[in-house]
């Protein structure tokens, strides 16, 4: 198991989708303290370049990054700050862990993390749709990491993911009026992107 996680999250007051990213980044710190984790948790007021990196160099053991924030094929960011890219930041994932639900960050992004020999990837390579008031779009964004906190491998987590998936959506159906819930779960479902040895755990 690592020994530290890192949780960027968007909190900033003007951000319109703050109190999502934040239930996420509060669902991964309850599994980090249980796990016995040390949770690293970065607020927009540091969520930047250079605060991420020194973060990561501070950090002396083997850790694990997840981001709950926005997102363009090349970046993840926070207002205009671009605090992990294609450019910046993309080289200290190798053979760790790398967790987000923010859009597009499946495509050039994975592609330079991937050449820079990350562990695994897990994100999105479409824009990703949530409902904040119904936590089943929290289950599903955060159960994959949840599930490798757990000391589960790569193939569970998928599984784990699948399931919650299946469940959500099979319970929202139950209600005629939650059709546009239903689509957009199943939308995040066909964009994500999970790259990995599938025996990789934390």
């Amino acid at each position: 198991m690592v020994d530290n996680i890192i949780i960027a999250v968007d909190d900033s007051p003007e951000e319109a989708y703050r109190i999502f990213f934040e239930s996420c980044a509060d669902s991964i710190r309850q599994k980090a303290v249980e796990a016995g984790v040390t949770h690293h948790r970065i607020g927009s007021a540091n969520l930047n370049a250079e605060f991420i990196n020194e973060t990561i160099q501070g950090i002396n053991n083997t850790f694990a990054f997840s981001a709950f924030s926005h997102g363009t094929n090349t970046a993840l960011v926070c207002g205009t700050n671009e605090y992990i890219s294609t450019t910046e930041n993309n080289y200290h994932f190798e053979a760790s862990l790398f967790y987000s639900f923010a859009c597009l960050c499946g495509n050039d992004l994975k592609e330079e993390l991937v050449r820079n020999r990350v562990g695994c990837f897990w994100g999105y390579h479409s824009e990703v749709n949530f409902c904040p008031e119904i936590s089943e779009f929290v289950d599903c964004a955060t159960i994959g990491l949840r599930t490798l906190l757990n000391g589960e491998n790569l193939t569970m987590a998928k599984e784990a993911t699948n399931t919650c998936y299946d469940d959500a959506i099979a319970n929202l159906y139950a209600t005629p009026s939650n059709f546009v819930q239903v689509a957009l779960l199943n939308a995040n479902r066909e964009s994500l992107v999970i790259i990995g040895d599938e025996t990789f755990s934390l």
